[in-house]
């Protein structure tokens, strides 16, 4: 693609984001249009300005805070979830609770090793 010129000492695009840039400094591409509007009498589209001015801040170094997209090195995802018959869920833990509350904990224990003895 070729880079468009400057004609009779006319601007081209990306020139007039770079000035208005230059000018008004890191502000959003609405304020950058309405600067270039009042400025050169040109209307250009938003998505326009915003690559351009993309563009001119990665050229600067002023590009992105962090280089990577994604989830940073050394950072593990969450812990996967166990298989349903492994969990408990709050409706299992609330009928042990009442177990407890009736029998007493060592009972429930003894009647969990008893259940235990006969699963295998």
């Amino acid at each position: 693609m070729a880079k468009a010129k400057a004609v009779d000492g006319e601007l081209n695009k990306r020139q007039m984001v770079q000035a208005a840039f230059e000018t008004q400094g890191d502000v959003a591409p609405g304020e950058l249009r309405a600067y270039i509007s009042a400025t050169y009498g040109k209307d250009l589209p938003i998505n326009i300005i915003s690559s351009y001015k993309s563009q001119i801040k990665k050229k600067l170094g002023l590009g992105r805070k962090n280089k990577r997209r994604g989830r940073p090195p050394g950072v593990k995802s969450a812990p996967k979830a166990a298989a349903s018959s492994d969990m408990v869920n709050l409706v299992d833990l609330g009928a042990v609770h009442e177990l407890v509350q009736r029998l007493g904990a060592e009972k429930v224990i003894l009647l969990a090793h008893l259940t235990q003895s006969f699963s295998k």
